[in-house]
């Protein structure tokens, strides 16, 4: 099993890498939402964990792109976020495509169930349709990153 670690924090791959090889998981990482597109072009993985706010291209835009690309949309995919973690943040990460929203810091063992689920439940390896509230939640999305650099720049 290969799993897909996304996040621009060392130590936050650092801890997934230990939780997820204590379990054999081979786990590959990424230091953003390009890099582990070009990761997902090159190999195959049976998941994708992100952070959501990143350089370059942060995990809702990831995400967004994974589930548009035919030849990767089947793989599951989590957010793992101790940033966005309102009501909110986490309807609009399921309206993009995630099957699963975690926030920071959880158990290894709330992580480790949700990879098995995803990994057991055929209904998250499907190819998905695009969600019917895409354009919505893509207007959501800029509202938000409008909202937070707005609030960075008081």
């Amino acid at each position: 099993m290969k799993i897909l670690v996304v996040d621009d924090v060392p130590a936050n791959r650092r801890l997934l890498r230990a939780i997820l090889e204590n379990q054999s998981i081979d786990v590959i990482e990424a230091e953003d939402g390009i890099a582990a597109l070009e990761k997902l072009a090159q190999t195959r993985f049976d998941v994708v964990i992100a952070d959501i706010q990143m350089p370059r291209l942060d995990g809702y835009q990831l995400c967004y792109r994974v589930r548009k690309d035919p030849k990767i949309n089947t793989i599951p995919f989590i957010i793992y976020t101790s940033t966005y973690m309102s009501a909110g943040d986490q309807k609009l990460a399921l309206d993009l495509g995630a099957d699963k929203f975690i926030t920071r810091p959880s158990s290894a063992q709330i992580i480790l169930d949700a990879v098995s689920e995803l990994l057991t439940d055929s209904k998250y390896r499907k190819p998905r349709p695009n969600p019917p509230a895409e354009l919505e939640a893509m207007k959501r999305y800029t509202e938000q990153v409008v909202a937070k650099l707005e609030q960075k720049n008081l």
